[in-house]
């Protein structure tokens, strides 16, 4: 008995792979590519500007925390899923990044906080709070700052923010991020936190 293949969107049999493709190609053209575009693989050879800038900003901020290069570009590989660290190493060569040294900015919370001059438009007022909330992140997270890996990260965006390398949009969608792999997201909500 000849051993017959279904197809998988209207069950119909066919005695060869190859009727069983010409079928799918024919009658399910729609999901016949979705599937094969599904079994391509990402090569991953090109990289946008906005990638490598990203890459660069990210190496500067996070060098200093991970100490090591190795363990800059396995950190990396998390925030590139489609990167591998060796492709992320390749990348900052061709990129010619240097690893730098951390340079401590100066300042701590007690000489930011309170310091707000009035100005008389709200956007330099939002600007002046912008800055000092920044400033005391930093200077919070760094007095605070132990070998766990998710307070080196938000160190390094922060770091990155208050350098002017990353804007804010840049650091929302890092923190977004960090906060998703830090805090899964395993279940619903439950309908009393619900807010309509």
């Amino acid at each position: 008995m000849v051993a017959q293949l279904a197809c998988a969107d209207c069950s119909r049999l066919f005695p060869t792979k190859i009727g069983l493709s010409q079928h799918r190609r024919h009658a399910h053209p729609t999901q016949y590519n979705a599937d094969k575009l599904g079994r391509v693989k990402y090569s991953g050879a090109r990289c946008s500007q906005q990638e490598s800038q990203s890459f660069l900003h990210l190496a500067n901020n996070l060098y200093p925390p991970c100490g090591t290069r190795t363990a800059l570009f396995a950190r990396l590989e998390q925030y590139f899923p489609g990167r591998s660290a060796i492709s992320i190493k390749t990348r900052l060569r061709v990129l010619n990044w240097q690893a730098q040294q951390d340079e401590s900015s100066s300042g701590g919370p007690d000489q930011t906080i309170g310091q707000i001059a009035a100005y008389s438009s709200e956007a330099d007022d939002y600007s002046v709070w912008f800055k000092q909330t920044k400033d005391c992140a930093i200077s919070l997270l760094k007095s605070h700052a132990d070998s766990s890996f998710a307070s080196v990260d938000l160190l390094a965006f922060a770091r990155g923010l208050q350098s002017g390398i990353m804007t804010p949009e840049q650091f929302l969608s890092l923190l977004d991020l960090h906060a998703s792999r830090t805090f899964p997201h395993t279940g619903k909500p439950y309908p009393d936190a619900i807010v309509s």
